[in-house]
């Protein structure tokens, strides 16, 4: 009976994962899917194990299905990995009052409603945002000196449905005006 295991077994998007296969037919070839997304195809070794690498594709939070088929073999082998929220990008880290912040993020469920907090405070350019299918998600702010201070700032992102969450902690300058 074949089996799949992955290290680590959880992460957000991006994450690279070692997949080590064994108990399949020698030289076999298999193709390596997460969930209906096929990453990689591969050829067992001649005890009918395989390794490889694979990057962790955009796709919504929570448990996901990794398989390694072989269809000439008619085997397969199943395992899980959980995806975990992360806020990929908060910029600019300077900025003038009325400038727009972008907060970008992924691994949040698929067209979901989140909420954006700056230093624990809701903030209403949050209102109405939603991820993407895929649990990803853009969400815009307007620079205010209140909103910003020149101290780390710390922006949560919160799922309002699967209760998924990610911080990051950023240092933004909101210069005042001339």
């Amino acid at each position: 009976m074949p089996w799949l295991i992955l290290k680590p077994t959880e992460g957000p998007v991006g994450t690279e994962v070692l997949a080590r296969g064994t108990g399949f037919r020698p030289n076999v070839s298999l193709r390596l899917q997460f969930e209906d997304r096929r990453l990689k195809s591969i050829t067992t070794d001649n005890r009918g194990s395989f390794v490889l690498r694979f990057e962790v594709p955009a796709m919504p939070y929570g448990e996901r299905d990794v398989v390694a088929i072989s269809q000439t073999a008619h085997m397969e082998a199943r395992t899980t990995f959980t995806i975990q929220p992360r806020i990929t990008r908060v910029d600019p880290a300077e900025a003038s009052p009325g400038d727009t912040i972008t907060i970008c993020g992924t691994g949040f469920g698929a067209e979901e409603p989140i909420e954006v907090r700056v230093n624990g405070e809701t903030i209403d350019g949050g209102s109405g945002a939603r991820t993407h299918p895929d649990g990803t998600f853009t969400v815009t702010l307007t620079a205010t000196e209140n909103l910003f201070p020149p101290t780390p700032v710390v922006v949560t992102v919160v799922g309002k449905t699967t209760g998924a969450s990610a911080q990051s902690e950023q240092k933004i300058e909101v210069k005042p005006s001339p």
